[in-house]
């Protein structure tokens, strides 16, 4: 039997108390009922309708119980989740990717891995799914042995490690430390950082991408000392940020990001101004700058570092006008606010059903799975059974089975099929629709 208040990975409540209510629960209401059932009723002040009023009683108030006790459970998750994740927590996901063994072959900015495949670009969901049917092929190919064996993932850890992929990608990675000391000179930095007047550049060598943000946004104008705001462009930021940190240990690089907390980004959006010149989706800011999930936004924290440098003067005079100091941010908050503003961008991707149908015909999916993912000779249905698919689910799947899924289609003389980010929204929307809707 499955239990009715297990998660995603078929768990128990971990909560103690939670656990107590579920085991006694069920009993209660038997005891009760039995009860109830077999003293005889002789009237309507009887000890047995006074019995079975009192046991009622005790139903509701356990059922009350039982209901405060789920959302006591899963208020603290809240806070954790990036986007569309449903269970994604950064920090967990760091820790997965590391014990899992996923670093030593994939490279990123924290920790070089042999054989690496670097890991520089923002990924999507969908750019995730892609990634793990690659992998599927790749694991086919080279056979687990002594020197590679594929970790046991289930959903919720995949989740995991979705959200610390995304949330470790908006860090960045640092440009070129030399063309860093060219711009640090170039564009009048060092007039005033090394000559005793601000700050030297040894006092920024342990920030994170999103200190390096917030202290741009808290950086005196040039216009304050008589000067024009010089600007940066592309990665020119990035090269100053790898210059003033090269001789740091980059592991921290994302650790901000990874305690970031998007509803503490969202209260602070609201509570610092933000919305005075700024509006999200669906929210109607005084300004006329979208900032929502339609608009497109720097890459990182240190590409919007550059923006937020570049942008200090009319922001100020914006403020200004308003007649609103500007918010002063620490370095968590400026994290917290880089979480809200990317985070719901990591969302499902959407699609069409029956360009998904299409898709699954065309890539030979139904060679397996049978027309209509209604289940073939040498795969399961995919459609019909009461489960859902999202991104998650599907990459979880592809992780568990992929590998054995390409040996099968080279045994049987299949090619095994293309997949690329645009396929997946449509593939997904196909598979949870119910075969005879389609």
């Amino acid at each position: 039997m499955i239990h009715p208040l297990r998660g995603l990975q078929g768990q128990a409540p971990r909560s103690p108390r939670l656990a107590a209510v579920v085991q006694w629960f069920p009993a209660g209401i038997w005891i009760v009922w039995r009860e109830g059932r077999e003293t005889p009723a002789n009237d309507g002040t009887s000890p047995g309708r006074l019995r079975a009023l009192w046991g009622w009683t005790l139903i509701a108030a356990a059922s009350v119980t039982l209901l405060v006790c789920v959302l006591w459970q899963g208020r603290g998750r809240v806070g954790q989740r990036w986007g569309g994740l449903p269970t994604g927590n950064p920090r967990s996901g760091a820790q997965l990717y590391q014990s899992r063994g996923c670093a030593r072959c994939h490279l990123t900015a924290e920790r070089p891995g042999r054989d690496a495949q670097e890991q520089t670009r923002p990924p999507g969901p969908a750019e995730l799914v892609t990634a793990m049917w690659d992998h599927a092929a790749w694991a086919g190919e080279h056979p687990q042995g002594e020197t590679w064996r594929a970790p046991v993932l289930s959903h919720e850890e995949m989740a995991h490690i979705f959200a610390y992929l995304f949330a470790r990608s908006l860090a960045g990675t640092p440009g070129d430390a030399p063309r860093g000391r060219a711009l640090f000179v170039s564009r009048g930095c060092a007039a005033c950082h090394e000559d005793g007047s601000a700050a030297p550049v040894s006092a920024f060598g342990g920030a994170t991408p999103a200190a390096w943000a917030r202290a741009m946004w808290s950086h005196p104008l040039a216009s304050d000392s008589g000067q024009e705001q010089p600007l940066f462009e592309g990665r020119e930021m990035s090269d100053l940020f790898a210059y003033v940190q090269q001789e740091v240990d980059p592991p921290a690089a994302a650790s901000a990001l990874l305690e970031a907390d998007p509803l503490r980004g969202r209260r602070l959006f609201e509570d610092a101004s933000c919305r005075l010149c700024h509006s999200v989706k669906d929210e109607a800011g005084q300004g006329t700058l979208e900032l929502g999930p339609e608009r497109e936004l720097p890459a990182d924290a240190l590409a919007l570092a550059g923006s937020l440098w570049n942008h200090a003067p009319a922001m100020a005079r914006a403020l200004e006008e308003r007649g609103v100091a500007r918010p002063a941010l620490d370095d968590a908050q400026m994290a917290d606010l880089i979480a809200f503003l990317y985070g719901f961008r990591f969302r499902e991707p959407g699609g069409s059903a029956p360009l998904g149908a299409v898709l699954f015909a065309g890539r030979g999916c139904a060679s397996c799975h049978g027309s209509g993912a209604r289940g073939g000779p040498s795969g399961p249905a995919l459609r019909g059974r009461g489960k859902s698919f999202s991104s998650v689910s599907l990459a979880a799947g592809l992780w568990r089975h992929g590998s054995e899924l390409y040996v099968q289609s080279r045994r049987e003389g299949r090619p095994w099929p293309a997949l690329v980010p645009g396929d997946v929204g449509d593939l997904i929307t196909f598979l949870n629709t119910l075969p005879e809707s389609n």
